[in-house]
């Protein structure tokens, strides 16, 4: 059975990331929730995926509440991410994940559990047709 945990090497922490991530990533969005995303050749930290949490200080003025949106945020995420680690470990790849908010209203951590599922699966369906395509 597999660790539901989200460790320090598994958050994504670097500047040049994050800019990378906002130049060249592809993106999914759900309602609320966007998805940066970016695949490099090799695995980045010890699962092959670094996560990274942003609520802009823009639609959640009080600190407290974009602390509130990010622990959902980064709890749904660290229980439905093994899908994702097992591609990232199976494809000898490293993705770099940034989930984004918008929106006026704090979800509940419900509304943040659904679309942070449909996300993933609609991420993983990409994947696996990208990969399908780059093969002869």
């Amino acid at each position: 059975m597999m660790k539901n945990s989200l460790g320090k090497n598994e958050r994504l922490k670097s500047r040049k990331v994050f800019d990378q991530l906002f130049l060249q990533g592809k993106s999914v969005r759900q309602e609320f929730i966007t998805l940066k995303y970016f695949i490099v050749e090799e695995p980045v930290g010890e699962k092959g995926i670094q996560a990274g949490f942003a609520v802009p200080k823009k639609f959640f003025k009080l600190a407290v509440t974009r602390n509130k949106v990010k622990r959902r945020l980064k709890e749904s995420y660290r229980v439905k991410k093994h899908p994702l680690e097992t591609w990232a470990q199976e494809q000898q790849k490293g993705v770099y994940l940034l989930f984004m908010i918008y929106g006026k209203t704090i979800p509940t951590f419900h509304e943040v559990d659904d679309k942070i599922t449909l996300i993933i699966s609609r991420l993983l369906k990409r994947l696996t047709e990208a990969e399908q395509n780059d093969l002869p």
